[in-house]
């Protein structure tokens, strides 16, 4: 027994000992070194080989690891004297595990020279080894020939590695160089395709294209009163009432997130903001009269959103980001703008939109429906087929809509026990509406005239003694209460509708007063109108100014004649007396 070793006593009775420096089998010493063991100070023959990791600190991979391999080792525990039965164990479990009988000596020494299961867990990764001189080269290489938008393959990034590396002044390879393979083994060891993916084809690409899609819209609306809102250009040419080709028109549309339902929508030639508010005003509009104006006959429970959801969730667009839209929080709501190349975040109203343009495109064949090859060399010019108006491809959107809310079942919808139970159907207005009575909806009841007010485009006025100025025009209240604000003077916000100058609003706290316009002869025009007029009267009076100037001139001629001739006959008369 050499005094550097290390045992552990296993069976005492037995004298079956361990030796825990050279990690041995278990074997039996002969009684005179038995003795002359247990003479040895007990730390040295009770003393771990190694340190043992608290279970509090293995992750549960390692704990199942380390359960595992016990789990292994322990039929032999009991047969550790009988080393021919030991052996017959090990084979077994060799066979049985599909495991190497070196590895279950392994295990079973690890065990034995502590006693404790916690021995068997993995070992704790060790801090990386810093690189040598090649692979300092492999991570330059790749940095700077493989991580770019080059896009370079990785048998091009080693050969210039090569190259700018290990070739000599003349430009000769050197007899020894590092081989491919090696170069590989780095690139896929220490790969990250996150990174990979953006250094090669930027970031752009990777949001839009290869991001992980681990969220959705259902993250954040649990109920009804979260509306989404988008547009598109239709896959449709229309004419105008004269036949001519007018355009594609804009579909905008505000979708409940939670039901699906679509809460109002505005169609037209003209995009933006005027699309938006127009979009809005629907929402909040009585849907049976509102199709009662094409005609068509609906119900309550069809279309049931007459009031506005109160978080509005859009993308970045120039006039979901304006000063206009953002006016609609003074009535309560809140605006989310989703981050850039996020479609799962407005899945509902990208489906909704696939959806409404199905439902016509496959009946309007023909008739100015763009087909997917439009853009293709020598395909047929769809704008020849157009046939529809405006008004008559508006009724057949409302048509669309009505059975989109009312008879579209959804495939996907996650139905609680709850919705079971009351026999709610798969319609997006069923959910709706269950969600009206059961949940805690969110929609805020507003209406339609303080909905339009609020969205008007707003300036900066001011008090005067003319009254409230506005746009270059003359304002003044009814009923004549702002005398000390005309006399006081300050400057105030003013609401106003670009199309008419008859009347603007004074906003204040929330709450609109109507002014009329002083000037009545401005009346029912525009305000563009108003200064293309002022304009014009300003060249009519430009061109008449040197002909006045002249008139005067002449006339002061005339005066100073007049008084010439008069002082002379009263010269001539005195003289004469």
């Amino acid at each position: 027994m050499q005094n550097s070793d290390v045992y552990r006593i296993i069976d005492e009775k037995e004298r079956l000992v361990i030796n825990t420096t050279k990690m041995t089998m278990p074997e039996k010493m002969g009684e005179e070194a038995f003795k002359e063991l247990c003479t040895t100070p007990l730390a040295l023959w009770t003393a771990p080989a190694e340190k043992i990791r608290s279970t509090d600190n293995l992750s549960p991979t390692e704990l199942k690891i380390m359960r595992e391999r016990f789990t292994v080792i322990s039929p032999i525990l009991s047969f550790l004297g009988d080393l021919s039965m030991r052996n017959y164990l090990i084979n077994s479990i060799s066979e049985q595990y599909k495991i190497s009988k070196q590895t279950i000596r392994k295990y079973l020494c690890q065990y034995l020279s502590t006693g404790r299961v916690e021995s068997l867990a993995p070992k704790e990764k060790q801090e990386e080894r810093p690189l040598n001189s090649d692979e300092l080269n492999f991570r330059w290489a790749l940095n700077k020939f493989f991580y770019t938008q080059r896009k370079n393959s990785l048998q091009t990034a080693y050969k210039l590695m090569l190259k700018e590396k290990y070739t000599d002044y003349s430009g000769v390879l050197l007899e020894k160089y590092p081989a491919y393979g090696r170069f590989y083994y780095y690139y896929r060891k220490h790969r990250k395709p996150e990174s990979e993916r953006i250094s090669r084809n930027g970031l752009t690409e990777y949001q839009r294209n290869a991001r992980p899609i681990l969220s959705t819209i259902n993250d954040l609306a649990y109920a009804v009163g979260f509306g989404m809102v988008d547009s598109t250009i239709c896959d449709i040419h229309l004419v105008d009432e004269s036949g001519k080709l007018a355009g594609r028109p804009i579909l905008t549309i505000c979708v409940d997130a939670y039901s699906r339902l679509i809460c109002g929508f505005s169609l037209g030639y003209d995009g933006g903001m005027a699309s938006v508010s127009d979009m809005m005003l629907n929402v909040v509009e009585d849907k049976v009269a509102f199709c009662s104006l094409f005609n068509l006959t609906t119900t309550p429970s069809q279309w049931p959103c007459n009031t506005l959801p109160a978080v509005i969730i859009a993308d970045n667009g120039r006039e979901y980001d304006s000063t206009m839209f953002g006016q609609i929080t003074e009535l309560g709501i809140k605006i989310t703008n989703l981050p850039p190349y996020r479609p799962e975040l407005k899945g509902a109203v990208e489906k909704a939109f696939d959806i409404i343009q199905n439902l016509y495109k496959s009946k309007l064949k023909g008739k100015g429906v763009i087909e997917p090859d439009f853009q293709e060399r020598g395909a047929h010019d769809y704008r020849l087929d157009a046939c529809l108006t405006l008004a008559e491809f508006k009724k057949i959107v409302v048509c669309c809509i009505i059975h989109y809310n009312s008879k579209n079942a959804l495939v996907n919808l996650n139905y609680t026990k709850d919705m079971i139970d009351k026999s709610v159907e798969p319609y997006p207005c069923s959910l709706y509406n269950y969600s009206l009575a059961h949940l805690n909806s969110n929609t805020i009841p507003v209406s339609k005239e303080l909905l339009y007010k609020t969205m008007l485009p707003r300036t900066v006025g001011k008090f005067t003694r003319k009254g409230l100025i506005a746009n270059g025009q003359r304002y003044r209240h009814t009923d004549g209460n702002f005398t000390k604000r005309y006399l006081n003077g300050g400057d105030a916000q003013v609401a106003f509708e670009p199309c008419d100058a008859s009347r603007v609003w004074l906003v204040e706290k929330g709450v609109f007063t109507e002014f009329e316009l002083v000037l009545k002869n401005y009346d029912g025009m525009s305000f563009d109108e108003i200064d293309k007029l002022k304009s014009e009267q300003k060249e009519v009076i430009k061109g008449k100014v040197r002909d006045s100037v002249q008139a005067e001139i002449d006339l002061q001629k005339q005066i100073d004649l007049i008084v010439e001739n008069r002082s002379f006959v009263q010269k001539k008369g005195k003289k004469n007396a």
